[in-house]
């Protein structure tokens, strides 16, 4: 989309939506351009329930007010996101990244640090002469970042709009994790925001 994005320039803006697991989002690409676009995790349920996701990206757009004079659509894209990892990314002479092995994020569907990380990877065990570490290698850095981001997904999908807005209000607060603020929580709601902050705060990756 071509337009005036200057105040979002060097951030991203990602709107959350309570009646369906997934998010909008405006990505600049500069000041006079941006990707604009709606993104869904369970599309099967979505159509289940009746949930147009074009009508959904034009309500979005009104309510950015993308659609006043000086805005307009460039192009029109979309497709599906390859959540599930290659159970086997190296074959013969060939060594699968990205999104061709399946690395999108299951929280969010990005893949562009998966992308830069696997191709790393990938060029480790080549200049070394061991192709055949590969997978291990790629486990070995990614499980973890994808485990915690499976636990994350389970909160979102288990918890109401309200909870979740509870739960990110404590999100890299200063005094968040001190013992006697989590005093006032249950266990499993301390471990949410223990979760949420080793993600959001501490960056796995």
């Amino acid at each position: 989309m071509e337009g005036d994005f200057h105040h979002l320039f060097n951030a991203i803006k990602v709107t959350l939506k309570p009646y369906f697991l997934g998010y909008c989002w405006i990505f600049p690409k500069g000041k006079h351009k941006a990707n604009v676009g709606i993104g869904v995790l369970n599309p099967g349920e979505c159509r289940l329930q009746g949930l147009n996701l074009r009508e959904e990206l034009q309500k979005f757009i009104r309510k950015e007010n993308l659609n006043t004079p000086g805005y307009r659509i460039l192009k029109k894209a979309g497709g599906a996101v390859p959540f599930k990892p290659c159970p086997s990314p190296v074959k013969d002479n060939i060594i699968v990244t990205g999104d061709a092995a399946g690395l999108a994020s299951p929280l969010h569907g990005g893949g562009i640090d998966t992308a830069c990380i696997s191709g790393r990877i990938a060029v480790e065990v080549i200049d070394q002469g061991s192709p055949e570490q590969y997978s291990n290698k790629l486990s070995e850095v990614l499980a973890p970042k994808f485990a915690l981001e499976n636990n994350l997904l389970e909160v979102w999908k288990t918890h109401d709009w309200e909870n979740l807005n509870f739960l990110a209000s404590l999100v890299g607060h200063k005094d968040c994790l001190k013992p006697e603020s989590l005093n006032n929580y249950s266990n499993q709601t301390i471990h949410q925001i223990k979760l949420l902050n080793n993600y959001f705060v501490n960056c796995p990756m």
